[in-house]
């Protein structure tokens, strides 16, 4: 979103510079008999387009920058919370196999919540150790419910 809003501010003093070029090259006639009087005038403004036409470019080079920056910095994120899920998920399983459920919960709890940032691969990774932690949850009450408390 920051990135975007960048990216306009650069864009309109864009635009802004390409107007302001267009105002300044406007020429108004010279008076009949002004001859060569009028020549410096053109030179002025052919450097005041040079000139605006540089700025812009340095405008726009510097948006380019700024938009490759802003995507590689979403990209380090992407990475980093993708890189912190999974190892949430590998150890919501493990907790899972040692019969820590509490822990499993309160894990996949947290990677639920950061499930709409994570590729579908991952999502579905969280889907199955949800299923994985429901079943074992389901097995700990039966043997709680047997006759005498077997298993416990």
């Amino acid at each position: 979103m920051r990135a975007h809003l960048i990216i306009g501010l650069i864009l309109a003093g864009i635009i802004g510079v390409g107007c302001d070029q267009a105002d300044s090259t406007s020429v108004t006639p010279a008076p009949a008999g002004a001859g060569d009087a009028a020549a410096p005038a053109g030179g002025a403004t052919d450097a005041a387009t040079k000139d605006a036409a540089g700025t812009a470019d340095a405008a726009k080079k510097q948006a380019t920058g700024a938009i490759e920056g802003a995507k590689a910095a979403g990209d380090q994120a992407t990475s980093a919370i993708q890189g912190d899920a999974q190892k949430l998920l590998d150890q919501a399983l493990q907790y899972i196999k040692e019969n820590k459920l509490d822990l499993a919960e309160q894990t996949l709890v947290k990677l639920e919540g950061m499930k709409a940032q994570l590729p579908e691969t991952m999502q579905k990774g969280i889907a199955q150790a949800r299923g994985a932690l429901d079943t074992a949850k389901s097995a700990e009450k039966a043997k709680g419910s047997l006759p005498g408390g077997v298993g416990r």
